[in-house]
């Protein structure tokens, strides 16, 4: 069963694995294409007019960098995350300013005082590894944002929740509904589902994890968004509070 140590061992030794550069993935070209086509889901617009945004389990950084770049120039993120990720971030993207990287985990009465004062918050493939407790303490959380503020959350929601996927060690996987239900009954509303990816990992695990593979999957993902197919197991689900 999932815990909070638990999780937090299982990220650990994912950094330990990667160092400065570590590979959720243990392959970079399958990280490399996770990354770059879940960031290129999010758009200028969405974060257009918000002056603070909190990035919930931040990682490194990596991903709280490039939504910097959508912000607009007098806006600030702060990050969470755990001790080790938030050490490895400060280090990589010390030059940006207007982010500021923060230690703490669900429970934190830091993380529930920057959300209640946030335009928005992010989530980036985290919810799915909180345990059960902390998925309810940071829903009550969410309760205390300022009317208007927006929710981003991107992670794997598929429609039915696969045999193969249930009872996992390091995480718990909802479907689509089941979370959309479950943000909706702590005062959320559903604003937008954008389907973020399409082709996932299904080449690299048949064909390897190589450069060319990394090629073209991110190719027929693309390829297939051009015609709008929405059986992406990937969502970003934008909430308002």
């Amino acid at each position: 069963m999932l815990d909070e140590q638990g999780a937090q061992n299982y990220w650990g030794k994912q950094v330990e694995k990667g160092g400065m550069e570590p590979c959720h993935y243990l392959n970079k070209w399958q990280d490399k294409y996770a990354f770059e086509i879940r960031t290129s889901v999010f758009r200028r617009s969405d974060f257009r007019g918000l002056k603070k945004i909190v990035d919930i389990g931040c990682g490194v950084g990596d991903y709280t960098a490039k939504m910097f770049k959508l912000i607009d120039s007098d806006a600030h993120i702060v990050g969470f995350d755990f001790p080790f990720n938030i050490e490895i971030a400060r280090k990589k993207h010390r030059d940006l300013k207007n982010i500021v990287f923060k230690e703490g985990s669900v429970p934190d009465e830091n993380i529930e005082s920057d959300i209640k004062s946030a335009d928005a918050v992010i989530m980036t493939t985290v919810y799915t590894h909180l345990t059960p407790d902390s998925r309810e303490i940071l829903l009550g959380y969410f309760e205390k944002m300022k009317s208007g503020a927006k929710m981003f959350i991107l992670e794997y929601f598929p429609e039915v929740v696969p045999e193969f996927q249930k009872n996992q060690a390091h995480k718990i996987v909802e479907s689509s509904k089941e979370v959309q239900v479950r943000f909706i009954n702590h005062g959320l509303q559903v604003l937008e589902v954008r389907p973020v990816n399409y082709i996932d990992s299904f080449l690299f695990f048949h064909w390897g994890k190589n450069w060319f593979v990394y090629f073209i999957t991110k190719w027929l993902d693309n390829f297939v968004r051009v015609f709008k197919y929405y059986r992406s197991k990937y969502k970003l689900i934008i909430f308002t509070r």
